[in-house]
């Protein structure tokens, strides 16, 4: 009822129904919905002078909202039925955005994000890690990185209680061009593997990657710089950070991709296309 609203997130909880986030009137609010349809709870979050920008499911059918709190990162937990359970903020001398969080094993979370200079020299923007146990206490945090730009979009715990990361980068080509990037953690944030596969890579939004039934990552990656030939990757990944499988193609990209039961996987593009991929 809104006059003016928008919404890209929803999900699915543990009891059938469904939470869906929307920004509306400067506020956020969620929504919960039965399996049927109709609407359990509505709440709306004013946080003073907070951005919200990542919503992550949890267990308990509780949501993570991750935002920005002027140049710190927010953290505020909600449990089912949409209350604050805590808040909390954090941050260095930098200017920290959150790009995604997970729920972990032992009831914690993990949020990745991008970390860059206050203000002034070259944009030396770098991965920050944070790991937070289940009542918001910082257990550990990192910044990875090179001389350029180098940022986390998504994070998965893995079965041996580490962190598999994806973004893109920019330090560690002789090129100049961003690639896309993979990283291995280990629980406690320790660096086990990292790599870039040879793609261009457009900056954010250009990839999405999803679990697969056997355990196994699928990414699609997009390239479409100004002036050169679009291209499309899919790569297959283990929990390890191996990659089993890189196909390069001359044309098409994914904003959606959906892991198949026979290892493929369904590509939905930008254009509107959907492709199977074997």
């Amino acid at each position: 009822g809104a006059d003016y609203a928008y919404s890209n997130k929803a999900w699915a909880t543990p009891d059938g129904g469904v939470i869906a986030a929307a920004f509306y009137d400067s506020a956020w609010a969620l929504f919960k919905l039965s399996a049927a349809g109709t609407v359990v709870w509505e709440k709306t979050y004013t946080l003073a002078d907070a951005a919200l920008d990542v919503f992550c499911p949890l267990p308990d059918g509780g949501t993570l909202m991750a935002g920005r709190l002027g140049s710190d990162l927010l953290l505020c937990r909600c449990g089912a039925d949409g209350e604050i359970a805590w808040q909390m903020s954090c941050g260095t001398d930098r200017i920290e955005l959150p790009m995604a969080a997970a729920a972990t094993s032992d009831g914690g979370i993990v949020v990745i994000g991008s970390s860059e200079p206050a203000e002034g020299g070259p944009p030396m923007t770098d991965l920050w890690v944070v790991k937070v146990d289940m009542a918001g206490a910082i257990e550990w945090q990192k910044l990875i990185g090179g001389a350029a730009v180098d940022v986390g979009e998504t994070v998965f715990q893995t079965n041996d209680g580490g962190y598999l990361i994806a973004g893109h980068t920019e330090s560690f080509g002789t090129d100049g061009l961003s690639r896309f990037w993979l990283l291995k953690l280990s629980p406690d944030g320790e660096i086990l593997r990292q790599q870039t596969l040879d793609h261009e890579y457009w900056g954010f939004g250009w990839f999405t990657m999803r679990r697969a039934a056997d355990g196994s990552f699928i990414a699609a990656i997009s390239s479409s710089f100004p002036g050169r030939a679009s291209g499309l990757a899919i790569a297959t990944i283990l929990e390890d950070g191996t990659v089993t499988r890189e196909a390069a193609y001359s044309e098409g990209g994914g904003s959606a991709v959906l892991p198949t039961e026979d290892g493929g996987c369904l590509l939905a593009g930008s254009d509107g296309d959907v492709a199977r991929v074997m």
